[in-house]
């Protein structure tokens, strides 16, 4: 992709999905519902413009600059999301991250056997439904100001331990994939590496605040935000090179500086990045669907659609029922529930891996996406009226 090509896609990027974004909010839906459905029209549904397939020219362009969008929301969401307000929904939200990660998996294993899938598609397909997008919630939550309420808090604790847990799942059914039996060994791997994580983040948090009473005395300008962006990245870094989602770092690294004396500033500074490379995520996300799949005319796509439609409710049901699991008073377990619904960026990295090692078809792949593309579609809504009822 050519350079001048490049800017000119960023340009219909961010401009159709602020205007769908407009439209979306004028008919009362959330902005990020007009924004996956931009990438939807710029897709391979409609005029495909955006690179949706690593063999396109300029895929990982655009989905490098994607992942920086969600990294930096993720970032200042970590920045109103202070450790003393996660530690007192800690235990609810494993309990809720355990059970949105059991349910959806066994229903779909249930259904896949029955549907005539073999064992390792199976094992593949309830993986990907494991994974919460936290991205696409903390948005919706974020834009209605509701990201400082007991509900925010237990989903974002929810679904950062679903990383964790994906990741040790994803582990175990590559290993039995490939040999044919549990890799004890890459487990123990992926676990060691998540521990080390949490450690350095744990380690480094005693390093923060003083790091940046220092840089508060610099005379050069712009030095507390710039190293506070260089923070994001190498907190990020870190989390996908062992592994883990690049948002978990970005979430961790926004968390750690809650302590630190220019948390307003640091704040105030990042919201510009916010807006607009934030869009460009799920105007990506959004492309990545084909709605020409979809087609019940063309027999090919007959099992893709069956497939579909048994995935897309065992993915919502699968995930709202963990919101049933919060036993404590006063929180809105619907609203939890809904919360959770959401797949994204995670999900898809799961099953483009089950499609690289040829353990999922095209047509399950597609089906897969359609799913992960149907939540991420489906929970905006209802999280703004479940908000909105609550309010009320």
């Amino acid at each position: 992709m050519s350079e001048s090509n490049f800017y000119f896609l960023l340009f219909l990027i961010l401009i159709s999905g602020k205007v769908l974004a407009e439209l979306a909010e004028r008919l009362g839906l959330p902005a990020v519902l007009g924004e996956l459905c931009a990438g939807i029209m710029l897709g391979p549904s409609l005029f495909n413009c955006i690179p949706y397939h690593e063999n396109e020219t300029g895929f990982y362009m655009i989905r490098d600059v994607a992942r920086l969008g969600i990294c930096v929301l993720l970032f200042r969401i970590g920045l109103e999301t202070s450790f003393a307000k996660m530690a007192k929904v800690g235990l609810i939200s494993i309990v809720t991250a355990t059970v949105g990660v059991i349910c959806p998996f066994m229903l779909s294993f249930v259904f896949c056997q029955l549907f005539g899938l073999t064992l390792s598609t199976t094992l593949f397909i309830g993986t990907t439904l494991t994974a919460t997008s936290v991205g696409l919630t903390a948005r919706v939550f974020s834009d209605l100001k509701r990201l400082d309420t007991k509900e925010s808090q237990i989903i974002l604790g929810a679904a950062i331990i679903d990383d964790v847990i994906g990741l040790i799942v994803l582990s175990v059914v590559s290993g039995i994939s490939v040999s044919g039996s549990i890799s004890f060994i890459a487990i123990e791997k992926t676990i060691l590496f998540i521990t080390g994580f949490f450690i350095f983040s744990f380690l480094l948090s005693g390093f923060v605040k003083p790091l940046f009473n220092l840089l508060d005395k610099a005379k050069t300008r712009g030095v507390v935000i710039t190293i506070s962006f260089c923070f994001l990245l190498i907190m990020a870094y870190y989390a996908n090179y062992i592994g883990m989602a690049t948002i978990s770092g970005a979430f961790l690294a926004g968390m750690l500086l809650t302590r630190t004396k220019q948390l307003e500033l640091i704040d105030e500074k990042t919201k510009p990045l916010v807006e607009i490379l934030t869009p460009i995520f799920f105007v990506v996300v959004g492309a990545s669907v084909n709605l020409r799949i979809l087609n019940p005319f063309n027999p090919e796509n007959r099992d893709t659609l069956v497939l579909c439609a048994f995935l897309i409710p065992i993915a919502i049901v699968g995930k709202f029922v963990s919101g049933f699991s919060v036993w404590k008073k006063g929180i809105n377990k619907a609203m939890v529930g809904v919360g959770m619904i959401p797949r994204g960026e995670v999900a898809l990295v799961c099953a483009q891996v089950g499609l690289s090692s040829s353990v999922l078809t095209q047509k399950t792949f597609s089906a897969l996406v359609v799913t992960i593309i149907a939540t991420a579609l489906v929970a905006p809504p209802i999280i703004k009226f479940t908000i909105k009822k609550t309010i009320l």
